[in-house]
Protein backbone atom coordinates (compact mmCIF):
# COMPACT_ATOMS: atom_id res chain seq x y z
CA UNK A 1 0.00 0.00 0.00
CA UNK A 2 0.93 3.55 -0.10
CA UNK A 3 1.61 3.57 3.67
CA UNK A 4 3.85 0.22 3.03
CA UNK A 5 7.08 2.69 3.64
CA UNK A 6 6.10 3.73 7.02
CA UNK A 7 5.85 0.34 8.44
CA UNK A 8 9.06 -1.48 6.54
CA UNK A 9 11.23 -1.09 9.76
CA UNK A 10 8.79 -1.75 12.23
CA UNK A 11 7.95 -4.74 10.34
CA UNK A 12 11.19 -6.13 10.34
CA UNK A 13 11.57 -5.65 14.13
CA UNK A 14 8.31 -6.89 14.74
CA UNK A 15 8.77 -10.10 13.08
CA UNK A 16 10.97 -10.88 15.21
CA UNK A 17 8.92 -12.32 17.87
CA UNK A 18 5.12 -13.61 17.40
CA UNK A 19 3.47 -11.08 19.70
CA UNK A 20 5.08 -7.91 18.52
CA UNK A 21 4.07 -9.47 14.77
CA UNK A 22 0.66 -10.02 15.88
CA UNK A 23 0.19 -6.57 17.43
CA UNK A 24 1.46 -4.96 14.78
CA UNK A 25 -0.92 -6.62 12.27
CA UNK A 26 -4.04 -6.17 14.66
CA UNK A 27 -3.40 -2.71 15.87
CA UNK A 28 -1.70 -1.03 12.81
CA UNK A 29 -1.98 -2.70 9.72
CA UNK A 30 -5.75 -4.22 9.91
CA UNK A 31 -7.31 -2.36 13.05
CA UNK A 32 -9.47 -5.77 13.93
CA UNK A 33 -8.36 -8.59 15.53
CA UNK A 34 -6.01 -10.99 12.50
CA UNK A 35 -8.63 -13.43 13.69
CA UNK A 36 -12.05 -11.86 13.00
CA UNK A 37 -10.38 -10.65 9.59
CA UNK A 38 -9.71 -14.20 8.63
CA UNK A 39 -13.05 -14.94 9.24
CA UNK A 40 -14.94 -12.44 7.04
CA UNK A 41 -16.29 -14.24 3.59
CA UNK A 42 -17.98 -12.16 1.18
CA UNK A 43 -17.51 -8.35 -0.11
CA UNK A 44 -19.51 -6.95 1.82
CA UNK A 45 -17.87 -8.12 5.15
CA UNK A 46 -14.83 -6.76 3.71
CA UNK A 47 -16.19 -3.65 2.85
CA UNK A 48 -17.66 -3.06 6.18
CA UNK A 49 -14.43 -3.94 7.73
CA UNK A 50 -12.94 -1.08 5.63
CA UNK A 51 -15.39 1.18 6.67
CA UNK A 52 -14.58 0.79 10.21
CA UNK A 53 -11.41 1.76 10.65
CA UNK A 54 -9.06 3.98 9.05
CA UNK A 55 -5.92 1.31 9.43
CA UNK A 56 -3.55 1.61 6.29
CA UNK A 57 -4.59 -1.49 4.76
CA UNK A 58 -8.43 -1.22 4.92
CA UNK A 59 -7.86 2.26 3.74
CA UNK A 60 -6.24 0.38 0.58
CA UNK A 61 -9.41 -1.92 0.34
CA UNK A 62 -11.77 1.52 -0.07
CA UNK A 63 -9.36 2.85 -2.50
CA UNK A 64 -9.26 -0.66 -4.26
CA UNK A 65 -13.05 -0.94 -4.26
CA UNK A 66 -13.20 2.50 -5.83
CA UNK A 67 -11.37 1.18 -8.98
CA UNK A 68 -12.88 -0.22 -11.99
CA UNK A 69 -12.10 -4.14 -12.72
CA UNK A 70 -12.13 -6.28 -15.59
CA UNK A 71 -14.37 -9.19 -16.08
CA UNK A 72 -12.65 -12.07 -14.66
CA UNK A 73 -10.37 -14.29 -17.02
CA UNK A 74 -11.00 -17.70 -17.76
CA UNK A 75 -8.42 -19.86 -17.26
CA UNK A 76 -8.31 -22.64 -14.71
CA UNK A 77 -6.42 -22.82 -11.34
CA UNK A 78 -3.09 -24.69 -11.63
CA UNK A 79 -3.31 -27.51 -8.36
CA UNK A 80 -0.25 -27.20 -6.01
CA UNK A 81 1.16 -30.24 -7.53
CA UNK A 82 3.93 -32.39 -5.77
CA UNK A 83 6.55 -33.56 -8.14
CA UNK A 84 5.50 -36.81 -8.24
CA UNK A 85 1.88 -36.14 -8.86
CA UNK A 86 2.87 -33.63 -11.65
CA UNK A 87 4.20 -36.52 -13.29
CA UNK A 88 0.59 -37.47 -14.45
CA UNK A 89 -0.06 -34.26 -16.07
CA UNK A 90 3.71 -33.53 -18.19
CA UNK A 91 5.60 -36.59 -18.03
CA UNK A 92 9.10 -35.19 -19.05
CA UNK A 93 9.06 -31.38 -19.26
CA UNK A 94 10.50 -29.54 -22.47
CA UNK A 95 12.37 -25.74 -22.98
CA UNK A 96 9.08 -25.29 -25.02
CA UNK A 97 6.62 -26.32 -21.99
CA UNK A 98 8.65 -23.89 -19.73
CA UNK A 99 8.42 -20.86 -22.66
CA UNK A 100 4.16 -21.71 -22.58
CA UNK A 101 3.23 -24.15 -19.78
CA UNK A 102 -0.35 -25.04 -19.58
CA UNK A 103 -2.88 -27.42 -17.77
CA UNK A 104 -4.14 -30.13 -19.87
CA UNK A 105 -3.54 -28.01 -23.61
CA UNK A 106 -5.22 -24.69 -21.67
CA UNK A 107 -3.19 -21.80 -19.86
CA UNK A 108 -3.54 -21.80 -16.47
CA UNK A 109 -2.95 -19.70 -13.16
CA UNK A 110 -0.95 -20.51 -10.06
CA UNK A 111 0.00 -18.58 -7.01
CA UNK A 112 -2.41 -17.79 -3.96
CA UNK A 113 -5.98 -17.06 -5.66
CA UNK A 114 -5.48 -20.85 -7.20
CA UNK A 115 -4.45 -21.91 -3.55
CA UNK A 116 -7.60 -20.41 -2.05
CA UNK A 117 -10.08 -20.93 -4.84
CA UNK A 118 -12.42 -22.61 -2.46
CA UNK A 119 -11.97 -20.04 0.11
CA UNK A 120 -15.57 -18.28 0.27
CA UNK A 121 -13.88 -14.70 0.42
CA UNK A 122 -11.81 -15.53 -2.85
CA UNK A 123 -14.54 -17.08 -4.95
CA UNK A 124 -17.31 -14.42 -3.69
CA UNK A 125 -14.26 -11.38 -5.14
CA UNK A 126 -14.29 -13.41 -8.34
CA UNK A 127 -16.14 -10.57 -9.94
CA UNK A 128 -13.19 -8.31 -8.65
CA UNK A 129 -10.08 -10.25 -9.67
CA UNK A 130 -7.74 -7.42 -9.12
CA UNK A 131 -9.03 -6.86 -5.57
CA UNK A 132 -9.42 -10.85 -5.42
CA UNK A 133 -5.69 -11.34 -6.17
CA UNK A 134 -4.49 -8.84 -3.36
CA UNK A 135 -6.77 -9.93 -0.50
CA UNK A 136 -5.33 -13.58 -1.43
CA UNK A 137 -1.92 -12.47 -0.63
CA UNK A 138 -3.12 -11.02 2.61
CA UNK A 139 -4.97 -14.13 3.69
CA UNK A 140 -1.89 -15.79 3.07
CA UNK A 141 -0.24 -13.97 5.11
CA UNK A 142 -2.14 -13.54 8.06
CA UNK A 143 -2.29 -17.32 7.99
CA UNK A 144 1.44 -17.37 8.07
CA UNK A 145 1.88 -14.60 11.06
CA UNK A 146 -1.11 -16.68 12.48
CA UNK A 147 0.97 -20.00 12.78
CA UNK A 148 -1.35 -22.25 10.51
CA UNK A 149 0.61 -25.20 9.87
CA UNK A 150 -1.78 -26.52 6.56
CA UNK A 151 -0.01 -23.66 4.23
CA UNK A 152 0.48 -24.91 0.45
CA UNK A 153 3.34 -22.59 -0.04
CA UNK A 154 6.72 -23.70 1.21
CA UNK A 155 6.28 -26.95 0.24
CA UNK A 156 8.83 -28.99 -1.75
CA UNK A 157 9.10 -32.35 -2.97
CA UNK A 158 11.38 -34.84 -5.44
CA UNK A 159 10.75 -37.57 -7.75
CA UNK A 160 12.77 -39.40 -10.31
CA UNK A 161 11.68 -39.09 -14.21
CA UNK A 162 13.81 -41.44 -15.55
CA UNK A 163 17.19 -42.67 -15.31
CA UNK A 164 19.43 -39.52 -14.64
CA UNK A 165 16.47 -37.37 -14.95
CA UNK A 166 14.95 -36.09 -11.63
CA UNK A 167 12.32 -33.02 -11.13
CA UNK A 168 11.74 -30.55 -7.36
CA UNK A 169 8.55 -28.93 -7.33
CA UNK A 170 8.21 -25.83 -5.08
CA UNK A 171 5.17 -24.06 -3.90
CA UNK A 172 6.82 -20.58 -3.80
CA UNK A 173 4.50 -17.46 -2.26
CA UNK A 174 4.21 -17.03 -6.13
CA UNK A 175 3.16 -20.36 -7.63
CA UNK A 176 4.29 -23.63 -8.46
CA UNK A 177 7.92 -23.56 -9.49
CA UNK A 178 9.00 -26.99 -10.99
CA UNK A 179 12.73 -27.49 -12.07
CA UNK A 180 14.25 -30.67 -13.88
CA UNK A 181 17.47 -32.09 -14.66
CA UNK A 182 19.38 -34.64 -16.77
CA UNK A 183 23.09 -35.86 -16.13
CA UNK A 184 25.06 -38.03 -18.40
CA UNK A 185 28.74 -39.13 -16.71
CA UNK A 186 28.18 -37.05 -14.04
CA UNK A 187 27.34 -33.52 -16.25
CA UNK A 188 24.22 -31.65 -16.54
CA UNK A 189 23.04 -32.10 -20.11
CA UNK A 190 19.50 -30.18 -19.81
CA UNK A 191 17.96 -28.18 -17.07
CA UNK A 192 14.29 -26.56 -17.41
CA UNK A 193 12.78 -24.69 -15.36
CA UNK A 194 9.03 -23.52 -15.87
CA UNK A 195 8.35 -20.71 -13.33
CA UNK A 196 5.29 -18.97 -11.84
CA UNK A 197 5.76 -16.54 -14.09
CA UNK A 198 5.42 -18.07 -17.70
CA UNK A 199 2.35 -19.41 -16.42
CA UNK A 200 0.47 -16.00 -15.11
CA UNK A 201 2.04 -14.29 -17.96
CA UNK A 202 1.10 -16.75 -20.63
CA UNK A 203 0.21 -15.44 -24.03
CA UNK A 204 -3.48 -16.14 -23.83
CA UNK A 205 -3.26 -15.58 -19.76
CA UNK A 206 -5.14 -13.29 -17.72
CA UNK A 207 -3.27 -10.19 -18.53
CA UNK A 208 -4.48 -10.20 -22.14
CA UNK A 209 -7.78 -11.40 -21.19
CA UNK A 210 -8.17 -8.33 -18.64
CA UNK A 211 -6.94 -5.67 -20.79
CA UNK A 212 -8.19 -6.37 -24.43
CA UNK A 213 -11.22 -4.35 -24.61
CA UNK A 214 -10.80 -2.55 -21.03
CA UNK A 215 -12.52 0.83 -22.02
CA UNK A 216 -9.81 3.52 -21.30
CA UNK A 217 -9.99 7.12 -21.59
CA UNK A 218 -6.40 8.28 -21.92
CA UNK A 219 -3.11 7.23 -21.98
CA UNK A 220 -2.54 7.34 -18.82
CA UNK A 221 -5.31 5.53 -17.05
CA UNK A 222 -4.48 2.77 -19.60
CA UNK A 223 -1.13 2.74 -18.17
CA UNK A 224 -2.43 2.55 -14.84
CA UNK A 225 -4.41 -0.32 -15.66
CA UNK A 226 -1.71 -2.09 -17.57
CA UNK A 227 0.39 -1.77 -14.18
CA UNK A 228 -2.57 -2.90 -11.73
CA UNK A 229 -2.97 -5.92 -13.96
CA UNK A 230 0.58 -7.03 -13.62
CA UNK A 231 0.69 -6.16 -10.07
CA UNK A 232 -2.71 -8.52 -9.19
CA UNK A 233 0.22 -11.14 -10.97
CA UNK A 234 2.72 -10.47 -8.87
CA UNK A 235 5.71 -10.60 -11.90
CA UNK A 236 9.82 -11.48 -10.73
CA UNK A 237 11.15 -8.88 -12.43
CA UNK A 238 11.47 -5.55 -13.04
CA UNK A 239 8.43 -3.87 -15.10
CA UNK A 240 8.47 -1.15 -17.82
CA UNK A 241 5.16 0.25 -19.09
CA UNK A 242 5.11 2.19 -22.00
CA UNK A 243 1.74 3.65 -24.31
CA UNK A 244 2.32 3.50 -28.12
Amino acid sequence: TGDAGMFAAEARRAARTPEALRALIDDHLLGVRLEQWLSLSSPDALMRWAESTDAPLARECRRRFASTEPPPHSNAPLPALEAAASLEQWPMLSAAFAAMPSLRGHPAETGPVSRLAALPLIANLQSRPFMQHWIARLVELGRQARGDTDLLYGRISAVAVAPGRGRAAVETARGTLLHEVALADARVTEYIIVAPTEWNFHPAGALPQWLLGMPSGSPHETRALAMRAVEALDPCVECRYSIV
